[in-house]
């Protein structure tokens, strides 16, 4: 939950800077919106092309006498998409390697071969086929 200073519409407050602000004032369990603040109508980021975009929050904007939150969408810079390309290109890398069995696992299963290694080649070929190579 964030608050809004009306007066000069800073942005955002926590409730525990709200809190702070009135360091001599006892507030109820449940805040609510203290003389000089408005709690912000939470409004999801619009959807985006990830590869291509980014949502952006600003200054929320007063609507029918309520705060809401507000969203403007950007494109990134070519250099930004093209990292973000390149770096997904490489995404099964990372899923496989927090799935692998670990290191020393496998290195166990083919030190005693037979069905230890059989049993990991398995384990191993399972990670492959639910993340193959982009």
């Amino acid at each position: 939950m964030f608050y809004i200073r009306i007066a000069d519409n800073q942005y955002p407050f926590t409730e525990s800077q709200v809190r702070a602000a009135f360091p001599n004032t006892s507030f109820p369990k449940d805040l609510g919106a203290p003389e000089g603040y408005a709690l912000i109508v939470f409004k999801p980021a619009p959807a985006v092309d990830q590869t291509r975009q980014q949502a952006i929050e600003t200054t929320p904007a007063l609507i029918n006498g309520e705060y809401a939150q507000q969203w403007r969408v950007e494109s990134l810079t070519a250099e930004v998409v093209e990292a973000k390309i390149e770096h997904a290109k490489t995404d099964y890398q990372r899923s496989r390697a927090a799935e692998y069995p670990p290191i020393g696992d496998q290195l166990d299963a083919l030190w005693k071969g037979g069905t230890a290694a059989a049993e990991m080649l398995v384990l191993v070929q399972a990670v492959k086929t639910k993340y193959p190579k982009g």
